[in-house]
């Protein structure tokens, strides 16, 4: 007896499987293929926002290149005022504070000129005990300095730096008056005076050269109210 007889045949589960396995690599691959260059052809326009530098300058188009132009300009323009600005800065940090011929270093050599004079100990009190500090000042840039400095040059070419500032100690206060000068031949500033004024007191010369330099440095000055000699 033929047992296959009015059997119907029949594919097995497995079959679909193999005939997708074979056919939908080809399928799916052109298609992948096809979407991944329509992704290269169809690119966002280059703008100055967005511009990151990594499309090729010859893929660009006339109005993209004019706006990577534009942001490398701009970018260079900042590098340029930030370095310009840093020098700046380091420029007046040098010639205000940190130069030997600075206002700030002259102040603390008179300050210290002042609080190390047996003179001044006697009617302000002992040095740790004395501090400085200058007048009110409505400027935000100086008002954390201790004095505010002039300087000048005078027909005879001789530079002039005048400054005054307040000293406190436990016994009286008083103000430090400064006068310094640096002829053309000088290589750095000298004292015209330095004098401590104390109310009621006598004021005290730690230095004097009135007497010893007779002519173009002697012309009077009127600063802050006073006569600057």
């Amino acid at each position: 007896m033929n047992i296959y007889h009015g059997m119907k045949p029949h594919l097995t589960s497995r079959s679909p499987s193999r005939i997708y396995t074979l056919i939908s690599p080809r399928l799916f691959g052109s298609k992948f293929y096809s979407e991944l260059a329509s992704c290269k052809k169809t690119r966002d326009p280059i703008t100055i926002r967005n511009d990151n530098g990594r499309v090729p300058w010859q893929e660009l188009s006339l109005k993209e290149r004019v706006a990577r132009s534009t942001k490398q300009t701009f970018n260079f323009s900042i590098i340029i005022i930030g370095a310009t600005l840093s020098a700046a800065v380091s420029y007046i940090l040098y010639t205000e504070v940190f130069s030997s011929d600075s206002p700030t270093s002259h102040f603390n050599e008179a300050f210290g000129r002042v609080i190390n004079d047996p003179r001044c100990i006697k009617l302000l009190g002992e040095p740790g005990e004395i501090s400085a500090y200058g007048e009110k000042i409505h400027n935000s840039r100086r008002r954390s300095q201790p004095f505010v400095s002039t300087s000048r040059t005078d027909e005879h070419r001789v530079k002039h730096l005048l400054f005054h500032f307040t000293v406190r100690g436990p016994k009286s206060s008083g103000i430090v008056y400064v006068h310094m000068i640096k002829r053309p031949s000088d290589t750095k500033f000298d004292y015209k005076y330095l004098a401590l004024d104390v109310k009621g007191k006598n004021r005290i010369y730690l230095e004097n050269s009135d007497e010893k330099h007779k002519g173009p440095a002697t012309k009077v000055f009127k600063l802050f109210g006073v006569t600057w000699r």
